[in-house]
Parts: structure tokens; C-alpha cells; sequence
């Protein structure tokens, strides 16, 4: 586990020019350093359109990017202390996975959901959990220092991936940091390597634990999937 301690957030010239003196003596980094055009090469993760489109074909089907609950299980309980009952949980970009579903079997209450596809949402209508329709680049319409926990997982990523992410993501972080109760934990599930992402994380205090992954074809050079422990 790495540790790192908060600063102010760098700018967006100072984020380039950091990436790019990484690129030079470290081959994941350069492998990483290529989301700064991903839309090039993939689809644009961070489009509403393309969302919708996958969620209309999608109905009642399921999807669990990165890293599945029994794998993620221990991670959480150690942010919740316990307090399965009574902290307040939000789940960010959460997309049709069954994250927030299998939390809810094991005893974890209180979870809200958002995500920016008004497709989903209308499927998610009926679930006991409750949805809201909410793009998280701009405003997260609670409160502040509402939440003892959020989670991310694999919404930075996609973020990263359309054109002018930039201040896409500074706003989606200054929006947690936000709503985020002082202590509390702000969990990143990433591709993204520490030398890239935590460029971004400059508000939190940083716990960085590396999860070994499933290789595929797309990403075949990353080993490792990592948990972001971000803290206020």
C-alpha cells in the first residue's frame, strides 16, 4: 500500500507536463498516457449517447466492470468501520452493475445510486435502491458533507476517455471532495496507473492498494486493477 498526503490540484499544463516526463523512462505510463486520446481509439466512455444506446440494448442484463463485491467485500467493510446501518453511502456512475445490490444483501444500508443515463434510471424505477438522474461533471445535487463513503468504479475512467476531460474530472472530484463528510472515504476502482491517476487526486489523502486483474485483450500490459482509498 502506498500513502500519499493532499496539495493543491495542479492545472491542466502542470498535469501534462508531469505525464509527459513520466512517459519517458516507463512503458506502462506511456500505455497509460494514451487515454489523453482515447476517443480515438475506443468509444467515448464519457458520452451520454453512448449510454443510452448500450442500456436501450441492455435491458435487464447486468454488467460488472473491473473488480466483482466477494473481491471488493473487505475493502468496503473496512471503510464502514462497522456501520453498516447508518453511514451513508453513494454510488457514483453506477451504471447496471449489482454492486449496490449485493452491499444491500450484506447488510449495508443506506446506498443512493446516480448515474447521467435517463435510460437507466427509468429501468431502475422499481429497485428497493433508490436512482437518481444526476451528471456528476457538474453538480452532485447533495448536500454538503453528506456522505461517509462513495464509491468509483471504473466512472473516472470513462470520464478520462472523451475530449476536454480536463475539467470534466476536476469538477466530478471537487464535487465528491464536496459532499464528502471530513474522514470520510471516497474508494476509486481504476485501470488507471498511480503515476497517472493520482495527478488528479491532489484534495485527498491517498491510499493506493493494487488488485491483480484478469488480463484482456485491450489493456494487455496492465497487471493490476487499483483501489484509490481517498480520504478528506
Amino acid at each position: 500500500m502506498i500513502s500519499q498526503q493532499p496539495s493543491n490540484i495542479l492545472n491542466h499544463s502542470d498535469i501534462i507536463d508531469e505525464a509527459e516526463k513520466l512517459t519517458q523512462n516507463n512503458s506502462i505510463i506511456q500505455q497509460m498516457f494514451k487515454e489523453l486520446s482515447l476517443s480515438t481509439e475506443y468509444p467515448d466512455f464519457s458520452s451520454v449517447d453512448y449510454w443510452n444506446n448500450r442500456y436501450s440494448k441492455q435491458k435487464d442484463k447486468f454488467f460488472e466492470w473491473l473488480q466483482t463485491y466477494s473481491t471488493l467485500q473487505p475493502f468496503i467493510h473496512n471503510c464502514l468501520f462497522g456501520r453498516f446501518d447508518i453511514s451513508q453511502i453513494l454510488y457514483v456512475g453506477c451504471g447496471n452493475s449489482q454492486l449496490q445490490d449485493y452491499m444491500q444483501l450484506d447488510g449495508i444500508k443506506n446506498i443512493r445510486c446516480v448515474d447521467f443515463s435517463d435510460v437507466l434510471i427509468r429501468q431502475k424505477q422499481q429497485q428497493t435502491i433508490p436512482y437518481y438522474l444526476m451528471d456528476v461533471t457538474t453538480k452532485i445535487d447533495f448536500e454538503d458533507e453528506e456522505f461517509d463513503f462513495i464509491i468509483d468504479k471504473c466512472l473516472l475512467d470513462s470520464l478520462m476517455s472523451g475530449s476536454s476531460f480536463f475539467e470534466r474530472v476536476s469538477k466530478y472530484l471537487s464535487e465528491c471532495y464536496r459532499i464528502l463528510k471530513p474522514n470520510g472515504t471516497f474508494m476509486i476502482i481504476s485501470y488507471g496507473h498511480p503515476d497517472i491517476r493520482t495527478i488528479y487526486l491532489k484534495l485527498f489523502k491517498i491510499q493506493i492498494i493494487p488488485i491483480e486483474k484478469t488480463k484482456i485483450e485491450q489493456f494487455n500490459d496492465i497487471e493490476h486493477h487499483y483501489i484509490y482509498m481517498c480520504t478528506k
